[in-house]
This record gives structure tokens, C-alpha cells and sequence, in this order.
């Protein structure tokens, strides 16, 4: 998933916040088309891309740091769900996963998905993604060599409008 980052951002250059933390998770900043942006991805090649505690907690954090900071949010989806069992019971994922959809849903700044290959849980039957389009699930079934220019487009657009500056997040515990 690094590497699709890399494609996105202006001279293939990505800043990664908490690296080695939440690897089940990637979160960047970088700038396209000049403005910076933060990337929140899921990493296949660490866990298959499911989400763990650590990961919930990792994309919480970076929530709030984009917030605070007006920096608009790209979410590329590679992802099979959240872990369960035993041990995601003891790390409380169940209590992270629901504290990311709060996040999520304070953040002011803009921010756009791309479904990289898979997104289960979001489309409910439909197994391919036009089903999804004629649902009205999803805006847009893009060719990926053009995920760029509708990203840098729809960021573009979001500027104009946005309700940025009211910092929902920005008293948000981060550490627990």
C-alpha cells in the first residue's frame, strides 16, 4: 500500500506518522498537487489488512492531528474487517473501533475514500463494485491510473466548501 501512496503524492514523497506503531495501519502525510493531505491506509501485507486495537488507536491519533490542523483526509480501503477473538477481546477493539467512528464522524476537514480492492461490510450483497455505483453506495467507479487527478479534483472542489477551522478533535484524548 506504501507504494500506491507514493504513486498519489506529489513527487512520490510521503511523511509516515507512527511507522512502527499500529502496523496494521498506514498513516502518512503528503502533499497533492501542492497541499498537504494526510493518507489513512490499510496495510495488506501486515495482517491481511485487518484492523487491530493498536491500528484504531493509530488512525484515532492521526484524526485528530489532521484536524486540529485543517489537513484534508484520503482513506484508501484495503480491508477484510476489524480482528476478533481473545486476544482483540483483551486489547478492548471493540471500544477502539467504536471510538474511531466517533472520530470520524467530528472531523471537519474534507476527505475522500478510494476502495483499493476490497472493503467488506460496506456494500451489503453487492460483490462488485458498479452494483454498489447503481445503488448509490458508492459516487464514483474510476479507473485506478486516474485515482490521482479525481482525488487532487475532489480536494480541489472540497476547499470551496468545507466547514474547516471548527477543530472538533482538538481536545481529544489521543492516549488512553
Amino acid at each position: 500500500m506504501t507504494r500506491v501512496l507514493r504513486r498519489l503524492a506529489d513527487g512520490g514523497e510521503i511523511f509516515q506518522v507512527k511507522e512502527r506503531f499500529g502496523r496494521s495501519m498506514i498513516t502518512a502525510l503528503a502533499r497533492l498537487d501542492g497541499h498537504v493531505v494526510g493518507f489513512v491506509a490499510n496495510q495488506p501485507i501486515q495482517k491481511g489488512g485487518a484492523c487491530d486495537a493498536e491500528g484504531c488507536d493509530k488512525a484515532v491519533s492521526f484524526l485528530a492531528l489532521c484536524d486540529s490542523f485543517n489537513i484534508p483526509l484520503v482513506f484508501l480501503h484495503d480491508v477484510p474487517g476489524f480482528f476478533i477473538g481473545r486476544d482483540a477481546e483483551r486489547k478492548r477493539v471493540a471500544g477502539k473501533i467504536i471510538t474511531w467512528m466517533d472520530a470520524l464522524g467530528m472531523v471537519t476537514v474534507p476527505r475522500v475514500s478510494i476502495i483499493v480492492r476490497k472493503t467488506y461490510g460496506q456494500w451489503e450483497l453487492d460483490t462488485l463494485p458498479y452494483g454498489a455505483a447503481a445503488r448509490h453506495l458508492i459516487d464514483e467507479v474510476i479507473d485506478p491510473a486516474d485515482t490521482r487527478d479525481v482525488v487532487v479534483r475532489f480536494l480541489a472542489q472540497a476547499r470551496t466548501r468545507s466547514a474547516i477551522g471548527r477543530h472538533r478533535l482538538g481536545g481529544w484524548p489521543t492516549k488512553f
